[in-house]
């Protein structure tokens, strides 16, 4: 038991060498997926129900997210966006991304970390009325002007709801267009995109997540259009109906509110 506990003190303490996590004086949660960490440096970690942002595509588990993170959740968020296997950066956890901007103040970031702590009460509703259409695969379809939240719903077919019964759904695409002329393909999870996740302006790093959350996202690259590919046979796994939801995100609320948090010490 002792060799144990020094093997596992030797790996917090690498842990700690390899990365730099604010000092909060209060329970919180992470969001990418660095919980040992958290650990590594002895905070007070509560966890979502589904702390694995790439394994959380369901709206059950979203849903569960919602509740144990917006509703019941920690003092503090440690935030970056992770995307992982080309998704689109705003995908792991987008749901959740107007909740944590109504519900969570910036207190610092330090370029790779952005910490935020719980506001004494939630902002208004951020989101906007929905202006919905219906596309199909291959179609573009224009992203309006402003900060947009997007929901996409795509139907499986009879080929497809058997397939998924045995293997995972077949793999899908958006192609989306920057302003400036850019056109990127992601890799697309039909089951996330359907409860939604910012599509515009282009969030990165957390200090463009930053720039939403204090109300100002001039600098931030927007997305023009987006449109929605397959390839092959995986056509006669989806409908080739699309439809597609944006909702305007409103900064007002987030520029009036400012930055109510004192600064945390950062570092150890």
């Amino acid at each position: 038991m002792a060799q144990w506990r020094l093997v596992k003190q030797e790996g917090w303490a690498r842990l700690r060498e390899a990365q730099d996590i604010p000092h909060v004086d209060g329970s919180v949660d992470v969001i990418p997926s660095i919980q040992s960490s958290l650990l590594a440096y002895g905070l007070d970690y509560r966890p979502r129900y589904s702390f694995a942002g790439d394994a959380t595509y369901t709206r059950r588990l979203i849903e569960a997210n919602r509740q144990s993170l917006i509703e019941h959740g920690p003092d503090f968020l440690l935030f970056a966006p992770s995307p992982i296997d080309d998704w689109f950066p705003a995908f792991a956890e987008g749901a959740l991304w107007p909740d944590i901007l109504r519900d969570y103040a910036p207190v610092s970031d330090d370029g790779k970390l952005l910490l935020l702590r719980r506001r004494p009460g939630p902002l208004a509703n951020l989101l906007g009325p929905e202006v919905s259409r219906t596309i199909s695969f291959g179609r573009a379809v224009a992203v309006p002007e402003g900060p947009q939240f997007l929901r996409v719903k795509i139907r499986k077919t009879l080929l497809g709801r058997l397939s998924a019964v045995l293997f995972h759904p077949p793999a899908t695409w958006m192609v989306v267009g920057f302003d400036g002329g850019t056109v990127r393909g992601f890799r697309f999870v039909p089951a996330m995109a359907e409860t939604g996740f910012l599509i515009s302006p282009s969030i990165v790093t957390s200090r463009d997540f930053l720039s939403v959350a204090e109300g100002r996202a001039g600098r931030l690259t927007s997305v023009s259009g987006i449109s929605f590919e397959l390839s092959g046979l995986v056509r006669y796994f989806y409908d080739s109906q699309i439809e597609v939801s944006f909702s305007p995100l409103s900064l007002e609320p987030l520029r009036r509110a400012g930055v109510n948090s004192a600064p945390a010490e950062t570092g150890r």
